[in-house]
């Protein structure tokens, strides 16, 4: 990859909820311009990555940076002025809502990924998990793909979406 500096670089994080960890030496990178997705099973840590840059818990060993500076163990406010924040996927956003009018809709998830394409644009650096793990794919310029807490696989979002692993244990085939 590029020299520049990294939007977001995590290094060696390791955390989790005071048990045994949860994500375990996980590194990755974010760059502007670029769209970098976390994918993985259910259960993958991806979450857990997330709340532990976001500053919402504390990793155990390993830093996090932001525009090259060190931002590990950083309250919540600085984090957040900084760019970092955490939005947690809850059921139900808008339960009024049918499925052909909700995100579940192909139409609504084009114009979603429309509008993310024209953030990263903009030179922005884009970090996305989704479980739409095809499409997620499709989009990401990086990927890395978590499973049982730790980094099993990384690469352009294209290459994922030709490797047989990938495509047998998260993606499914097309018939």
């Amino acid at each position: 990859m590029s020299n520049e500096v990294a939007a977001l670089s995590i290094q060696g994080l390791t955390a989790g909820y005071g048990g045994p960890p949860i994500i375990v030496q996980v590194t990755l990178t974010a760059r502007r311009g670029a769209i970098t997705a976390i994918v993985g099973p259910n259960g993958a840590g991806k979450s857990t990555l997330l709340k532990a840059v976001a500053g919402l818990i504390r990793p155990t060993a390993g830093r996090v940076f932001v525009e090259g500076k060190e931002v590990t163990n950083q309250p919540v406010e600085t984090l957040v002025r900084r760019g970092i924040a955490y939005v947690p996927q809850v059921e139900n956003i808008f339960p009024d809502l049918t499925i052909r009018d909700s995100g579940l809709s192909p139409r609504f998830q084009g114009l979603i990924w429309e509008r993310i394409e024209q953030i990263r644009s903009t030179n922005v650096a884009v970090l996305i998990v989704e479980q739409n793990t095809r499409e997620t794919l499709r989009h990401a310029q990086w990927a890395y793909v978590l499973v049982l807490g730790q980094n099993r696989l990384e690469g352009s979002g294209q290459d994922l979406l030709e490797n047989d692993e990938v495509v047998d244990l998260y993606v499914g085939r097309l018939s």
